[in-house]
């Protein structure tokens, strides 16, 4: 069995930051880093060389609080992959998990109902598919909710018919998919963002126009207008302020717009922000995730130059690293974390938020898979604590 060479930090942290090194052997190439506390820089907090199986940039991720376990589903397709499988990351045992193997191509198929379903061995299930931000996982439900469409998985043509747009629900205790609706009823979001709210114990769906399902409901309701994205952002919840924040767009941005869900039978209203502060990279598809205790969101998005051309596009030149960013709603501002430098990240939905930890966890690289962790500190940042504009 191959064993890994030692664990890393990323060189732009702080070389006071100490390992201590513990190798095991599972399946698949394994290297744990036991790291000192470090505050608001990203540590390697694991490294893991899957076995048969990897990380797609499409896929998305979910975070269960109470089994400390954030959960992996989507696939780049494209005919080059085809993985319907749900992965799981155990955060306190540094252990990954595949849930079941990959439904074969030949079950594939358009179920009487209209939905994209693989049928394999008594088991039914969604088609390999993009997911984006098109995942959360619902506590009520135990189950992770995809809104996804495999809009770009080449299977579709060859089924004579197209599916409708259905939700699927995923119960991470039985590992089992069940369509939450027949016929499915969901309204067509590709490449769209979606968010879970604890206070309303409801899914938010974001298309053009703001979605909500209730926790206990089969039917999604129009909530409220869009505000203009069409692809490539990502969506979060904010619970200290009650709002949606919606992050990045297909034409790269670096402004937030903010959701505020009505009050019941009303509907809720934009708010688009130009962020004072630290100037942040505009960006499309970057992680986010909002931390319930100091109530911020912390972004990671590419460091992309663009070169107007002469026909008025802008040409982005590949980026050469990844800034960490902290979004501040109360004060509209952007601070940027100076010790928390990442390799570009890409295409990336895989960023998480533990309450129980205070801690975000970041998901990077494809054959060879590494969990990244951050524990903020704001009263350690001086132009936090003093209040001041950077």
């Amino acid at each position: 069995m191959k064993v890994t060479p030692t664990a890393r930090l990323f060189p732009a942290i702080h070389p006071a930051s100490l390992l201590v090194i513990t190798l095991l052997v599972t399946q698949g190439a394994t290297a744990t880093a036991e790291v000192k506390d470090s505050r608001n820089r990203w540590e390697l907090y694991h490294e893991f060389t899957p076995n048969g199986w990897r990380r797609h940039n499409h896929a998305g991720i979910a975070y269960d609080e109470a089994r400390d376990a954030i959960y992996m589903f989507g696939s780049d397709t494209h005919g080059l992959d085809h993985d319907n499988s749900v992965y799981q990351f155990d955060i306190a045992g540094k252990t990954w998990t595949q849930h079941y193997s990959p439904s074969p191509l030949s079950s594939y198929q358009v179920s009487d109902d209209g939905l994209n379903t693989a049928n394999h061995q008594g088991q039914v299930r969604p088609w390999a598919m993009h997911t984006y931000d098109n995942i959360l996982f619902d506590p009520n439900r135990r189950a992770l909710v995809i809104t996804a469409f495999p809009e770009h998985n080449p299977q579709g043509k060859k089924m004579g018919r197209k599916g409708a747009w259905g939700t699927w629900l995923y119960y991470v205790d039985s590992r089992s998919w069940e369509p939450l609706a027949t016929p499915p009823n969901q309204p067509k979001a590709f490449a769209a963002g979606s968010a879970y709210d604890p206070d309303g114990k409801r899914a938010f769906l974001y298309k053009w126009k703001m979605w909500t399902l209730s926790s206990s409901g089969k039917q999604w309701l129009q909530e409220g207008p869009g505000s203009k994205h069409a692809i490539h952002y990502a969506v979060e919840y904010d619970s200290r302020h009650r709002l949606l924040g919606v992050f990045g767009d297909h034409k790269n941005s670096s402004r937030v717009h903010l959701y505020f869900p009505g009050k019941t039978g009303e509907a809720g209203r934009w708010e688009v922000r130009e962020p004072t502060g630290d100037l942040a990279p505009e960006d499309q598809h970057f992680p986010v995730a909002f931390s319930t205790r100091d109530g911020v969101f912390l972004l990671a998005p590419d460091d992309t130059v663009f070169v107007k051309q002469p026909s008025g596009y802008r040409k982005p030149i590949k980026p050469k690293r990844a800034f960490t960013f902290l979004y501040d709603v109360e004060r509209n501002r952007y601070l940027k974390l100076p010790d928390a430098e990442l390799p570009p990240l890409g295409m990336n939905y895989a960023m998480i938020y533990s309450a129980p930890r205070n801690a975000f966890f970041l998901l990077t690289g494809n054959d060879r898979l590494s969990v990244w962790r951050l524990k903020l500190d704001l009263e350690a940042l001086p132009q936090w604590a003093d209040g001041s504009q950077p």
